[in-house]
């Protein structure tokens, strides 16, 4: 079966108990979560990050959201973020991939989004990239999970401006360094 393109898989509806893939609720997620793949490019801004959880019967998630900058470059900030959702009373699975490709419908005359189907990771992932039109810069790039009822998504951006002398990374190398703290961060849940 397929939406769009990409692959379903799992089972849909909202019956039965919720199979949380053995990921374990963390209400500190800034503690859960690995950026040390970020890091190595970006430096991050002192102060305590951002994160904020919920916790509902039918629905927990929680978040954490960091600054981090370019060595020697005042006029360069990337913003790195990642959110779990335990999703309790119902699959999100139907709802996952149309998602994902949703993004695609916000390229205009200055923005080109595309979004890919990876394999390795969960029981479905997506890596959706925002690039000027017509140009190779990589302004957003968000790297979405689902594993049984779970989702993670772990996002990066960057602004710049006009004084900037930074180069963003490229897709690739932003790819592996979503791909390995995203790996490392659902593995720390695992252990709860």
């Amino acid at each position: 079966m397929a939406t769009d393109g990409f692959e379903q898989s799992g089972g849909g509806g909202g019956s039965g108990a919720a199979d949380l893939a053995g990921y374990a609720y963390r209400g500190d997620m800034c503690d859960a979560f690995d950026r040390s793949s970020v890091a190595a490019r970006y430096s991050e801004e002192s102060g305590d990050p951002t994160q904020y959880a919920s916790q509902d019967p039918a629905l927990a998630s929680s978040y954490c959201s960091v600054t981090m900058k370019t060595s020697g470059d005042r006029y360069n900030r990337t913003y790195v973020s990642f959110t779990g959702m335990w999703h309790k009373k119902t699959d999100p699975e139907p709802e996952f991939a149309p998602r994902a490709q949703a993004y695609t419908d916000r390229s205009d005359d200055t923005s080109s989004y595309r979004t890919t189907q990876l394999g390795g990771l969960g029981d479905q992932a997506f890596l959706i990239v925002d690039k000027t039109r017509g140009g190779s810069t990589v302004r957003w790039m968000r790297l979405a999970v689902r594993d049984g009822w779970f989702e993670a998504s772990l996002e990066w951006s960057n602004y710049a401006s006009a004084s900037s002398d930074s180069a963003a990374p490229g897709e690739p190398e932003l790819r592996r360094m979503l791909t390995a703290d995203m790996k490392s961060t659902l593995a720390a849940l695992r252990k709860g």
